[in-house]
């Protein structure tokens, strides 16, 4: 691996070649960074060492901006390459060998490159080997002179030697020059250049003569003297002279130190690179201006001419870094031409982010807003292409305060929001641009606008309707369902009832063949009693699955269909069909039910009676159906049909050993045909060994549907069945019982029921209703001692007073009437302590003792 070694940097301008070229002239070399440390080792100290040692090798010297082979054999250096062609021709003119104008001459003849033009001067005997050796010689000696007099190169070792002609031309001629004595003469030439005070630091500093037309007696003095004019720099006085370079440049210093010559100022170079500039000699106005800029002079036309000169000759980069400069300059004095310098900085590609920012600031603030709306627009597209997509929201912002197209500004806000992820900000920004475009006529905006609302938010669902119908308008109606079950989905339950029903009516009509959302608007339909509307869906959808043979989407259709009209009769019938075919008889079964529930709740018995005619007609062993009919029936008023079926309803029940469904039968039908005896008489043969509670139940329906019908003695045995079955406790037997033998005529036992009866209600605390039971049965039998007893008792005990000395009043009298005097007067104990009466019970005593009639 090389090594690049630096031991001192020094980058002057670049300086252009002239005719011959190669002249090794005070040109620029621009540094490179040394991967040593500050005590890196120097160039002369590394050619010292090869001399020392007689070593071999190849080294990389890089100047004037190109690499220099340097060969080195046993110490000594036998070629060095690098230099431009043309050099060896202009060495032999500085050793000697040609004149000026032969080595013109030559130059047009021979080849460009020195390694052919060698060849071809020493086969044609032009020169001799030793004149090429002397002008390599000394070529070798001004390269390493100014190497190390103005700028000390970095350096390499090269891992092998270079395969350059150039190189095996000077080492086939025996080229050999001793480092050591070349080292030597380079140190003495430096200590002399040094000595003297030269105030040249750039190639480009413009020599300009003080004392007329005086000539220095040294010679090389007097040449280098009689081309300073103040018109060419101090490169091209050297250039000029024809001298060896080393000897020009020290009669150029000495030129300074004896105050033949002065520097031109800043602003003189600038008129000379004006005056070049104007003649069309772009290199030579390039130097100078950058010699004068370089000298701290502030002159932004000279920079921004410079940069207009450096952008032509294809220096971009420095060129862009000249404009900005400039226009920073010109800002404050010129600002049209700063706004100029900045658009050239920007179409080269530097800084374009700043040139753009500054132009538009420039442009507003010379009132033209339009030009600065063009440089904000131009400052967004760069941003947006670099990926900056914060900034180029925040440049598009900028562009609102300079009336710029809404539409256009929220647009562009947009999608930027969006690239960056500010979905909020984007959103923002669609929302306002969506109600800009409320009058809008271009269904594309407004669709590109709606398009990308949804790509942040697909659950808007009013946007994705609009958006869903556009593209319906183009025939996309693929996209069109997407867009909308996307808007469904992100939606879920907080969108609005009837924009959901819009948003389904629509998918329905782009998409047909959509079961599931004819299903939603079928039950939306019914949900808001639009039984039309649902019906319609379900037809559609009906006749769908029938073309494509969905089997399982007709079955769910038709159940639909039925739950929401189930006096469709068509329907009715395909669905039980449907399920009679798939062995779902119960199913099938529970269809024609639902249809006979209709038809009843619609209040149409006749109906009813038809559906459960055709299904008894597939199913006769069906005992809801015969349930359904026995209600049907006697709502049509056919109680015999009624009894008819519920009976063939429990026998059906019964036939196949379902007592407790037999049982069911006739307790279901029993509050539709209540006053139907047989009907009870079957249900109380099934309840034979059925617990006593439920015979109890049994026997008080039967007792009272037998009551109502009028066969008393039937209800009487009934009753006295229940009696019997009923718990201890329990009134409601003897109340039956109490009302049988009184609907038969049967007194006496009528009033014992009561007696008994009441004595019950009297031990179960139930005083009150007793009371009411004897006061009814008094009314009845006014004659009945034990009545009246009981009831007077009974009065008491609930402190009716007033109605108990009534009562005993009553029963007192009635004794009379039977002779039964000394029982009557028995009472009368009771009465006057009752009453709290003594007089009454004085009275009422007379009377009995008088055979008076007592008087109630």
């Amino acid at each position: 691996m090389t090594q690049r070694h630096t031991t001192h940097n020094y980058a002057p301008s670049k300086v252009p070649t002239r005719q011959l070229g190669a002249a090794p002239t005070p040109s620029g070399l621009s540094p490179v960074s040394s991967s040593w440390s500050s005590s890196a080792i120097g160039l002369p100290d590394v050619l010292q060492s090869y001399a020392q040692n007689r070593r071999s090798g190849t080294l990389v010297i890089y100047l004037h901006q190109r690499p220099h082979f340097l060969g080195l054999r046993n110490g000594n250096i036998v070629f060095l390459t690098g230099n431009p062609d043309g050099s060896l021709l202009r060495a032999m003119v500085w050793t000697q060998h040609l004149s000026p104008q032969r080595a013109q001459e030559l130059a047009a003849a021979l080849p460009t490159a020195d390694a052919a033009a060698a060849r071809e001067m020493l086969d044609d005997e032009i020169v001799d080997v030793q004149a090429v050796k002397d002008a390599l010689a000394c070529l070798v000696q001004e390269t390493f002179h100014e190497a190390f007099l103005v700028q000390m190169p970095e350096w390499d070792l090269a891992p092998e030697e270079p395969d350059d002609d150039w190189a095996r031309v000077q080492e086939n001629i025996g080229l050999s020059i001793g480092i050591a004595g070349l080292l030597m003469e380079l140190m003495r030439s430096r200590d002399e250049y040094q000595s003297l005070e030269c105030p040249l630091s750039d190639p480009c500093d413009v020599p300009i003569p003080l004392r007329g037309d005086a000539c220095p007696e040294d010679s090389a003095q007097s040449t280098i003297y009689a081309l300073c004019d103040g018109h060419h720099a101090a490169w091209q006085v050297v250039t000029d002279s024809w001298l060896i370079p080393s000897v020009g440049r020290l009669a150029l210093a000495e030129l300074f130190a004896d105050a033949w010559l002065r520097l031109a100022s800043g602003q003189e170079i600038v008129a000379l690179a004006d005056h070049y500039r104007d003649n069309g000699a772009q290199q030579m106005a390039i130097g100078l201006y950058r010699r004068a800029l370089a000298m701290g002079l502030e002159h932004p036309r000279a920079q921004f001419d410079v940069a207009v000169l450096l952008a032509q000759d294809g220096e971009h980069s420095e060129a862009a870094q000249a404009f900005m400069v400039a226009a920073a300059q010109l800002e404050t004095s010129t600002p049209d031409q700063a706004i100029v310098a900045y658009q050239h900085a920007c179409e080269l590609g530097h800084e374009q982010r700043h040139c753009l920012q500054r132009i538009a600031v420039l442009n507003h603030q010379r009132g033209d807003n339009a030009a600065a709306r063009d440089a904000l627009w131009a400052l967004v597209d760069v941003l947006e292409e670099e990926g900056e997509f914060a900034d180029a929201l925040r440049a598009c912002n900028d562009l609102n305060r300079l009336d710029t197209d809404r539409i256009r500004v929220l647009s562009r806000q947009g999608d930027l929001a969006q690239r960056a992820g500010d979905y909020q900000k984007a959103l923002l920004a669609w929302d306002q641009l969506q109600n800009l475009l409320l009058d809008c006529e271009d269904e594309e905006t407004i669709a590109r606008v709606n398009s990308r609302i949804l790509a942040i938010d697909p659950g808007r669902c009013a946007t994705a309707l609009q958006h869903a119908k556009h593209l319906q308008s183009v025939a996309d109606n693929a996209s069109a369902a997407e867009v909308i079950r996307a808007a469904l989905a992100a939606a879920g339950s907080q969108i609005d009832h009837d924009l959901a029903i819009a948003c389904h009516e629509l998918l329905a009509e782009v998409d047909a063949n959509d079961a599931e959302n004819r299903r939603w608007l079928a039950r939306s339909y019914r949900d808001r009693e639009d039984r039309k509307g649902a019906l319609s869906q379900l037809s559609i959808l009906l006749r769908t699955h029938e073309e494509t043979g969905n089997h399982q989407g007709l079955l769910d259709t038709l159940r639909e269909l039925v739950d929401l009209d189930p006096l469709q009769v068509d329907s009715v019938r395909r669905l039980a069909d449907l399920y009679g075919e798939q062995g779902r008889m119960d199913a099938a079964v529970d269809v024609w039910r639902r249809a006979m529930d209709a038809a009843l709740a619609k209040g149409d018995a006749h109906l009813a009676l038809q559906f459960g005619d055709e299904a008894a007609t597939h199913y006769p062993l069906a005992v809801p159906l015969r349930l359904l009919l026995v209600k049907s029936a006697n709502r049509h008023g056919d109680t015999e049909i009624a009894v008819e079926h519920c009976l063939a309803a429990a026998r059906l029940a019964r036939l196949s050993g379902k007592k407790s469904l037999a049982r069911q039968c006739l307790q279901q039908v029993l509050p539709v045909v209540s006053e139907q005896l047989p009907v009870h008489a079957e249900l109380l043969e099934l309840l034979s060994d059925a617990p006593a509670k439920e015979q109890a139940a049994a026997l008080a329906n039967a007792s009272e549907g037998a009551l109502k019908s009028g066969n008393f003695g039937l209800a009487l045995r009934w009753a006295q069945q229940w009696q019997e079955a009923a718990t201890d406790g329990d009134l409601q037997p003897r109340q039956r019982l109490l009302e049988a033998y009184l609907r038969l005529g049967d007194h006496l036992q009528a009033q014992a029921t009561c007696e008994t009866l009441a004595d019950d209600m009297v031990a179960a605390n139930r005083r009150q209703e007793a009371c009411r039971l004897l006061s009814s049965m008094v009314e009845r039998y006014p004659r009945s001692p034990n009545l009246l007893t009981m009831l007077a008792r009974v009065q008491r005990e609930l402190r009716l007073k007033r109605e108990a000395v009534q009562t005993l009043q009553r029963l007192i009298a009635l004794l009379q009437q039977e002779s039964r005097n000394k029982e009557a007067k028995a009472l009368l104990i009771e009465l006057e302590h009752l009453s709290g009466d003594a007089d009454l019970a004085q009275r009422i005593r007379g009377q009995l003792e008088r055979g008076e009639v007592v008087q109630v």
